[in-house]
């Protein structure tokens, strides 16, 4: 009996042993502490709660320069130099294209020869004119002179102190005095006439020259604007026609947004009012903008209207990106979550909900509209409810933080 009963005595004692060192720190575990409990992570966090948050219409668009130039020859001849590429900038002044300008300094150079010669013809009508004058004055006096020498023989023929011979004589040579006359007035009109043509001439002339000269400017085709280069239609040889597109060049500096809106948002809806955008190539975050116009007839197919909204400065605007304009027509309040609490994670969105045992918990929410501070919730949260709105790199399923 003694020695049965000492086999259990002895299997308790060494399972007593056992538990009694698993229970102290420092006992069958080679000294080493405990692992204590996790700090909870201090994070900003903040309540569900109702906000009032701007009622928009939002409409899709895309950005375009508010100037937008083809540039193209006015004359024609073949490009001998064409130094800028899509996506140079330029500025104003500077050498776009640069034609062949061999036919038009000819142009200028026959021009001005016109003009020398025209000028040379009006010296020599002017010399005309003043020799026919002086002609017309001989002639005049010598007609003045017959006359008085008529008028006298006339007296004396009827006194009889002449013969009939002796009056005819003095009567033809006032009746050649007289011609000789009117053929001097005659060609002093036709010298003045011959000089109101030579000026004719020389208008003509000049116009031709300043033409040639205009033209033989349009060889040097410049930017009129501070540019970005967006397209090239030409290469150096190829024949440059007026009207023919060469480069299209835009402000770089102005964009606005063009985008449409149906009829029933858009009334109402006037230049200045407010607006913001978010273009996905830049981030897609929200940039504030202005309605510049509104076009005032709408689209046949889609009864709506395009609206021009104008856009800040900002790096990486270009035409053609798209984006989203939303309009601001009030306020509504909802219930929302703070902007910086809501993640998305592809299609998916969600955030940390803190419950009462200090633990960050993820959860699935679905979203409406946002605005920069905060974001509208339509299912998966109640007002009340605590979330992380900070910090959501270090925030894992389950973290414990500070309240």
């Amino acid at each position: 009996m003694k020695s049965a009963l000492a086999i259990p005595t002895l299997a308790f004692a060494a399972l007593a042993a056992a538990a009694l060192s698993a229970a102290l720190p420092g006992c069958g575990d080679g000294g080493k502490p405990a692992a204590a409990a996790p700090e909870p992570l201090a994070v900003p966090l903040e309540a569900i709660r109702k906000r009032e948050m701007p009622l928009t219409h939002e409409a899709a668009g895309t950005v375009r320069s508010t100037a937008v130039a083809v540039i193209a020859s006015k004359i024609l001849g073949e490009v001998k130099a064409l130094p800028v590429r899509e996506g140079d900038r330029v500025k104003a002044g500077q050498l776009l294209v640069e034609i062949d300008s061999r036919d038009a300094a000819a142009a200028k150079a026959r021009a001005e020869a016109g003009l020398r010669e025209a000028q040379s013809a009006f010296e020599e009508t002017a010399n005309a004119i003043r020799g026919a004058e002086a002609s017309r004055t001989a002639a005049d006096a010598s007609a003045t002179l017959a006359a008085a020498t008529l008028k006298r023989y006339q007296e004396l023929l009827a006194a009889g102190a002449v013969n009939r011979q002796e009056f005819e004589e003095v009567e033809t040579k006032h009746k050649l005095a007289a011609a000789e006359a009117e053929r001097a007035a005659q060609n002093l009109s036709a010298a003045e006439s011959r000089r109101k043509q030579v000026q004719a001439r020389i208008e003509q002339a000049r116009a031709e020259l300043e033409t040639a000269g205009v033209n033989l400017g349009y060889a040097r085709v410049t930017a009129p604007f501070d540019a970005l280069v967006t397209a090239r239609s030409a290469e150096v040889g190829d024949m440059a026609a007026p009207g023919k597109p060469l480069l299209t060049i835009e402000n770089a500096g102005r964009y606005r947004l063009e985008a449409e809106l149906g009829e029933g948002q858009a009334a109402g809806l006037k230049a200045g009012d407010d607006a913001f955008v978010r273009i996905d190539a830049l981030g897609g975050r929200e940039i504030p903008a202005k309605v510049a116009e509104i076009v005032p007839v709408s689209a046949a197919g889609s009864r709506s209207f395009t609206v021009k909204v104008d856009l800040p400065a900002a790096e990486g605007l270009s035409t053609g990106l798209f984006g989203r304009a939303y309009f601001v027509r009030g306020k509504i309040e909802v219930l929302s979550a703070p902007a910086a609490a809501v993640i998305d994670r592809g299609q998916l969105t969600g955030v940390f909900v803190v419950g009462a045992d200090g633990a960050a918990r993820w959860r699935l929410i679905r979203t409406g509209r946002r605005c920069p501070q905060c974001v509208e919730v339509l299912s998966g949260l109640d007002a009340g409810e605590t979330v992380v709105a900070g910090g959501l790199e270090k925030v894992a399923d389950g973290t414990l933080v500070k309240r």
